[in-house]
C-alpha cells in the first residue's frame, strides 16, 4: 500500500456489514485492529465497536467476496492464518480455504478501495504491514479531545462519567465490559467498596458565615438570589441558565443572578445579558470569587450541564442548604435532599420548579444520608 495509506472500517460504520477499506492514516478508533490468537489461526478484533470482528460474507470461498465487520460467532469465517510475505510484510489468509486471502480491489491505492476476498496471487495487493500503536497515547489523545466536548458518535447515558471512561479504554484497544464486569463481582462480593469523593463538613458550614454581612459585601438585600458557578464553556451551558433566568424574572421580578466564572462563552454571556436588558438584576463575578459566600446567600444554584461528573460544587451548595437545579446528565447520586434534575429540553419545567421553590414560604429541608461526602469519614475508609 501506498505511504500513509490504512486499513479502516469505513468512515467509522458501526453497524454489522461494514466494509474495509483503504483511508489516510488518522490515528482513529476504527482504523485500530488487535490480532487475538486462536489454536492456530488470529480473530482480528475491531478496536471502535467492541465484539466485532472481520469476517468473510457467508464463509463463501469466491473471488471478490466481501471482507466485512460483523459481530463474532466463532465460525471459521472469522479466522484467519498470517504468512510471512517478506520485507515485512505478511499476508492474511483464510482459515477455510488457505488458497484465498485478503486483497485490496484492483491493487487500488486510493482512500475508498474496498478490501475483498481473492485467490492468492502473491502481488503487493495481497501484502500488509502490521504496525504496533501506543494505545495508552491513544487513550490519552482521545481524553484531551473529548473531555470538555462530548463524542457525538456515542449516546448519552446516565452514568456520563462511566461512558467517558469506556470510550477511553475502546480508543486505546481495551474492551471495557471484561473490566466492569470484574468491578461489579467485587461489589457483588463486598470486596470493593464505593468511597465518595468528600469535602470538609466544617469549612461548608452555614453557621461559620455571618449571612447579613456577606449579604451588604455583595448588595444584597431582599432579592431572590440564583447562583451559576462554572466554566463559561459549551458543558456548562452558561446562556441556558441566562434564558431560564430571563423568564423567571417575568414571574418573580425581585431576583438576583450571580454569574461566576471565566471562559469562551463569557463575552457571548454579558451580550445575553445585555441584549435582553438584564444587566440590572446580573453581576458577572471572576472565577476566583469566595463560592462559599455566594452559596451562603443564594437561594437556589442553576446547573444545566449538558454533561457532567459528580460534581463537588454540588456537593458543597447542598451542604450550605442551597437548593441545586440540575441538568438530568448529571449523575443522580449527586442528590443529598437538596437537588432536582430536569430534562434540558424542557425550560418550562426548570422555569415552574424554581418559581415554585422561590415561592415557597417554608424550606425544611433535611439532607439524606450527609455524612457519606464528609471528608472524615472517606478518610476513616481508607485506614
Amino acid at each position: 500500500m501506498a505511504p500513509g495509506i490504512v486499513i479502516e472500517i469505513e468512515k467509522g460504520n458501526r453497524k454489522e456489514g461494514a466494509h474495509l477499506v483503504l483511508a489516510k492514516s488518522s490515528d482513529v478508533s476504527h482504523q485500530f485492529f488487535r490480532f487475538k490468537k486462536s489454536d492456530d489461526y488470529y480473530i482480528i478484533e475491531t478496536f471502535q465497536n467492541t465484539g466485532n470482528v472481520i469476517d468473510v460474507l457467508y464463509s463463501k470461498m469466491v473471488n471478490e467476496n466481501k471482507i466485512q465487520m460483523h459481530s463474532f460467532n466463532g465460525t471459521n469465517a472469522q479466522k484467519f492464518k498470517l504468512i510471512d510475505a517478506g520485507e515485512g510484510y505478511i499476508s492474511i489468509l483464510s482459515s477455510i480455504d488457505h488458497n484465498f486471502c485478503l486483497d485490496v480491489t484492483h491493487s487500488g491505492t486510493k482512500p475508498g478501495t474496498k478490501i475483498w476476498l481473492y485467490s492468492r496471487n502473491n502481488t503487493s495487493a495481497q501484502q500488509f504491514k502490521l504496525i504496533g500503536k501506543n494505545y495508552l497515547s491513544q487513550s490519552i489523545k482521545y481524553a484531551e479531545k473529548f473531555c470538555l466536548n462530548r463524542n457525538p458518535e456515542y449516546e448519552s447515558k446516565e452514568d456520563n462519567s462511566t461512558n467517558f471512561c469506556s470510550q477511553c479504554l475502546i480508543a486505546g484497544g481495551v474492551d471495557p465490559d471484561p473490566i466492569w464486569k470484574k468491578g461489579e463481582d467485587a461489589f457483588n462480593k463486598g470486596i470493593a467498596k464505593t468511597l465518595y469523593n468528600g469535602i470538609d463538613y466544617e469549612y461548608w458550614d452555614l453557621k461559620k458565615l455571618d449571612v447579613d454581612e456577606v449579604k451588604a459585601k455583595y448588595s444584597v438585600k431582599s432579592e431572590k438570589v440564583l447562583l451559576f458557578v462554572g466554566r463559561m464553556e459549551e458543558q456548562k451551558n452558561p446562556i441556558y441558565a441566562l434564558q431560564i433566568t430571563n423568564e423567571i424574572h417575568k414571574r418573580i421580578p425581585d431576583i438576583l443572578l450571580f454569574m461566576v466564572g471565566d471562559g469562551s462563552l463569557l463575552e457571548s454571556a454579558r451580550k445575553y445579558a445585555n441584549d435582553n436588558r438584564m444587566n440590572e438584576y446580573i453581576k458577572f463575578l471572576p472565577a476566583n470569587s469566595d463560592i462559599r459566600e455566594l452559596q451562603s446567600i443564594s437561594d437556589i444554584m442553576i446547573a444545566p450541564s449538558l454533561w457532567e461528573g459528580l460534581s463537588i460544587a454540588y456537593i458543597e451548595a447542598q451542604k450550605m442548604k442551597t437548593m441545586v437545579f440540575s441538568s438530568d446528565q448529571v449523575p443522580y447520586e449527586v442528590d443529598m435532599g437538596y437537588c432536582k434534575h430536569y430534562p434540558l429540553g424542557e425550560p418550562n419545567t426548570w422555569i415552574n420548579g424554581i418559581c415554585d421553590y422561590l415561592s415557597e414560604k417554608s424550606r425544611d429541608i433535611t439532607l439524606e444520608n450527609p455524612q457519606r461526602f464528609d471528608i472524615k469519614e472517606t478518610s476513616n475508609k481508607l485506614l
